[in-house]
């Protein structure tokens, strides 16, 4: 197995698309705690202006029709020298005095903005602080302190008010609950995206059937399109047959594809007796057993499907025999109860015959390692073209690999982003060992999106659309005469 821990863009926008939930979720929580972080931490804010006009003595002395353009350059520069003038500590220390202000002359200073409009000779102050009356004060004391300061500083400027101070009728505006919202919003799609980056870097599962020859090593023998069993309002599709017209075209012709693949090699290598296993449970593995055994016998050729998953079997289930699970089992004829015939189920409607199992009360390994258990898979080759072994997933029991001691060859279902990579290949290792011939992965509920062929099969089923709508009535018919 190679190693590999690539990711590109356009799995990165998979990924977000699997994770949109969380991708949302957690953007407008972090954006709703931001806006109440915003809301508790309010403190209304008031602002009082004020505005002057400096000039220097040719200006004051002879009119503003004389003014020039020297002189407004000089007025602008002495607009930043009268900054500090107006917050003198002098001035400061007398407005706290005053008014009994809970500021230090820095903090005093810090509320206090003077900033001169350039291109003028124009002086702007605000004076901003939680009360709007402290607010105007603080203005006004400046205003009535700054001429005996400048008299005594600058003698050579003048510093006329403009624009008095008046006390605020309501709060400042404030964005604090936007901005607080959009920041939170921000840092919780990054968190999202960091996170699907995160576990889509390390990721090790197979995502595409590239990963399967590349990671593992593996064949492909076919790809299983996934099926939304929601997908059309007011049709339920408890189990996914290949009988079913409404699992799709694609769905149909690729287990036909299987079947061809499999007939293809039990003509080449002789190949009669097949495992099915997978890694982990809910792989579809038990699916993938009973549709090939569904399309081999549409195909004229006689199957005997084995339930050998005495673990937890769903053979019965999925056909929607579960009617028949009180009858006689595998389980009886591996206990030596009944002969083999006894047990076996003949399918009108599917083609094909099942020799079923009901759950084994722990002793599933020794059953299915017995001599008998050998017999009934050389026994059932004698008489059918095909006999396809399902057991239970490989990774937690070993009975799979006990089976592959009887059978011809083996083929492990992957299902898409579900197991990780190094666990199924520690499985195909494992199953190897035995006589069975390993002749692939079936790639399992592919979303062939994230293969890159939804395109290719979109324009597929459109120019195909008539013959897949007559295949539909041709397999409603055929269902029909079963």
């Amino acid at each position: 197995m190679k190693d590999t821990a690539e990711i590109d863009i356009r799995q990165l926008f998979r990924a977000l698309i699997k994770r949109w939930r969380l991708l949302v979720g957690l953007s407008v929580l972090l954006a709703l705690i931001g806006y109440g972080c915003a809301v508790l931490t309010y403190v209304p804010r008031y602002t009082s202006a004020a505005t002057f006009v400096v000039s220097n003595k040719s200006q004051s002395s002879g009119g503003l029709d004389q003014i020039t353009s020297a002189d407004l350059s000089a007025a602008s520069v002495l607009a930043n020298t009268f900054k500090y003038i107006l917050l003198s500590d002098e001035t400061m220390r007398e407005t706290i005095e005053e008014y009994n202000l809970p500021y230090s002359i820095e903090a005093l200073r810090r509320n206090v903005t003077v900033t001169p409009i350039t291109g003028t000779n124009i002086l702007k102050m605000s004076v901003t602080t939680t009360d709007a009356q402290w607010s105007y004060n603080i203005a006004q004391k400046i205003i009535d302190k700054y001429p005996a300061v400048l008299k005594r500083t600058l003698k050579t400027a003048s510093l006329e008010v403009l624009d008095s101070p008046m006390i605020a009728a309501a709060p400042d505006g404030n964005n604090d609950k936007f901005n607080y919202t959009a920041v939170g919003f921000l840092i919780g799609a990054a968190a999202s995206v960091l996170y699907a980056f995160i576990r889509e870097y390390y990721n090790n599962k197979i995502k595409t059937s590239a990963d399967i020859t590349g990671v593992l090593g593996a064949r492909v023998v076919v790809s299983i399109p996934q099926v939304d069993k929601k997908k059309k309002k007011g049709i339920k599709l408890e189990a996914l047959l290949m009988t079913n017209r409404h699992v799709g075209f694609s769905f149909v012709e690729n287990y036909k594809a299987l079947r061809i693949k499999i007939e293809n090699m039990a003509r080449k290598d002789g190949l009669k007796s097949f495992v099915v296993t997978s890694t982990l449970e809910n792989e579809g593995k038990t699916t993938v057993a009973v549709n090939l055994a569904i399309a081999l016998s549409q195909n004229g050729k006689s199957v005997l499907l084995v339930d050998a998953d005495l673990r937890k079997p769903s053979v019965l289930k999925i056909l929607s025999l579960s009617a028949l699970q009180d009858g006689l089992m595998l389980n009886d004829v591996l206990s030596g109860k009944i002969p083999v015939e006894h047990a076996i189920i003949k399918t009108d409607r599917y083609g094909f015959d099942i020799l079923p199992c009901t759950p084994s009360s722990g002793n599933s390994t020794e059953l299915l390692s017995s001599a008998k258990m050998k017999e009934i898979v050389e026994a059932a080759c004698e008489k059918y073209d095909f006999v396809i072994l399902d057991t239970a997933p490989s990774a937690l029991v070993a009975d799979s690999m006990i089976m592959t001691a009887y059978a011809d060859a083996v083929m492990m279902v992957v299902r898409q982003d579900f197991a990780p990579a190094a666990e199924i290949a520690r499985e195909m290792q494992n199953l190897s060992e035995n006589n069975a011939k390993f002749i692939g992965c079936v790639f399992n509920i592919v979303d062939f999106s994230e293969e890159g062929y939804r395109g290719r099969y979109d324009r597929y089923g459109r120019k195909y659309g008539q013959y897949a709508a007559a295949y539909g009535e041709e397999s409603r018919q055929n269902e029909m005469v079963r």
